[in-house]
C-alpha cells in the first residue's frame, strides 16, 4: 500500500497504485518536484522480466520471504516522467524489489503507441525520530552567550526547530531561525528562568527533547577588603587585627596569615583566624616586626579571592618604673615623691 504524503504548496495529483497486489492508496506529487511517499509492503515481491529505466536495466527478483512488512520512505527522482505516465491513461502499476534492494515502479500507458515507462524508487527503512542527546541546563552571567545542544536520530533525517517558554512551560513559541542542533542566546535579566526545548520531526512523526533552563547570574561589583591597621602593644599583651569585606557575593570566608620576615603562612595560634577579626596569642618583643594580612573569598558560583594589604606589629618591652624614695619632713612641710618610667609604649 502506498500512502501519499502531502507537500505544502505543490500542485498535486493522485493515482491509485498497486491494485494487482490487492492494496490501495495514493501518491502525491508535482510535475517539477520529486515524489515523496510512505509505503507499507504487506507481501512478497513478484518476479518480473528486467526493466530498463533511462538506459539502466533492473532485474527484479523474488525475495524470500519477501519484503518485510513495515513502513518505508521512498523518493522518486523523475517526477515529471511519472506525472506524464499517470495523466496519459494510467492502466496498471506493480511494485517490485530488485536484487539491489531498490523498489522499481513499472507502469503501462494506453496510448496510440504502447510503451513502458519505469521510475526507480530509492528506499530506506523509515524510523520516527528519537532524541539521542538532550539539552542541558545552562548558567551564565548577564551578557554571556548560553548554548543549548540536542540531537535526534531517525529516517528520513529529522529537521529541528527550537522552542522557548517564559512561563515555566505553560506555553511555548518558536524561536525564529533556530533550526540547527545547537542554539545560542545572549543572556539577559529578561531571559533568566526561560526554558528551551528542541522539536525534531520527519515524515513519520515528531519528538520533543527535555526542557533546559537558562539561569542568568547577576554581576556584582568586584570583591574588596580593607587593609587592617598597624598595632603597637607591650610584651605580654595581645594584638587584634580586623578587616571589612565588601561587594562580591556574600557570605565571605577569611584566612589570616603572618610573615616573620619571609613568605606568608596561615596563623597557627590566637583566635579568629578564619573570621573578619583576628587576635594574636600573648606576644613577646621577638614578635615585633611581624606583619599580618587576610585572604577573603566570596561565595559566587565561581568564587573570587582578594588579599588585603599588610599590617605591622610592634611589641615593646614591658613597662617598668623606679620605686620612689622614702621622705621625712616636719609638720607643716610638703613631701615630694618621684619615679622614672621606661620601656612600654
Amino acid at each position: 500500500m502506498l500512502i501519499g504524503v502531502a507537500v505544502s504548496g505543490l500542485s498535486a495529483f493522485t493515482a491509485n497504485l498497486c491494485q494487482e497486489q490487492g492494496a490501495s492508496g495514493s501518491i502525491v506529487s508535482s510535475p517539477s518536484t520529486s515524489i515523496a511517499a510512505r509505503a507499507t509492503v504487506p507481501g512478497m515481491a513478484k518476479t518480473r522480466p528486467s526493466i530498463s529505466v533511462d538506459g539502466v536495466r533492473f532485474h527484479p527478483t523474488r525475495v524470500a520471504p519477501g519484503p518485510r512488512a513495515g513502513t518505508y520512505f521512498l523518493g522518486v527522482p523523475n517526477a515529471r516522467t511519472l506525472s506524464s505516465l499517470f495523466r496519459s491513461g494510467y492502466h496498471r502499476t506493480d511494485v517490485y524489489l530488485d536484487v539491489g534492494g531498490k523498489f522499481v515502479l513499472a507502469g503501462h500507458v494506453t496510448a496510440a503507441r504502447r510503451r513502458e515507462i519505469a521510475g526507480r524508487y530509492i528506499v530506506a527503512s523509515a524510523r520516527a525520530p528519537k532524541v539521542s542527546s538532550e539539552p542541558s541546563d545552562v548558567s551564565v552571567a548577564i551578557g554571556a552567550r548560553a548554548k543549548f545542544s540536542a540531537n535526534a536520530k531517525g529516517s528520513p533525517t529529522p529537521s529541528v526547530v527550537w522552542m522557548e517558554s517564559g512561563n515555566h512551560g505553560a506555553s511555548w513559541s518558536v524561536v525564529p531561525g533556530a533550526t540547527k542542533k545547537t542554539y545560542s542566546v545572549i543572556a539577559s535579566s529578561m531571559t533568566s528562568g526561560h526554558e528551551f526545548e528542541a522539536v525534531f520531526a520527519n515524515a513519520i512523526a515528531s519528538v520533543t527533547s527535555r526542557a533546559a533552563t537558562l539561569s542568568v547570574l547577576s554581576v556584582n561589583a568586584a570583591l574588596s577588603t580593607s587593609t587592617p591597621s598597624n598595632v603597637t602593644v607591650d610584651a605580654g599583651q595581645t594584638a587584634t587585627f580586623s578587616t571589612t569585606a565588601s561587594n562580591g557575593t556574600s557570605p565571605y570566608s577569611y584566612q589570616w596569615q603572618v610573615s616573620t620576615g619571609g613568605a606568608y603562612s596561615n596563623v597557627s595560634s590566637g583566635t579568629g583566624a578564619t573570621t573578619a577579626t583576628y587576635t594574636t596569642a600573648s606576644l613577646t618583643t621577638g614578635n615585633s616586626g611581624n606583619t599580618y594580612r587576610v585572604i577573603v573569598t566570596d561565595s559566587a558560583a565561581v568564587p573570587t579571592s582578594v588579599t588585603s594589604g599588610a599590617a605591622a606589629l610592634t611589641v615593646n618591652a614591658a613597662l617598668p618604673t623606679s620605686t620612689p624614695s622614702n621622705v621625712t619632713v616636719d609638720a607643716g612641710q610638703t613631701a615630694t615623691f618621684s619615679t622614672t618610667a621606661s620601656n612600654g609604649t
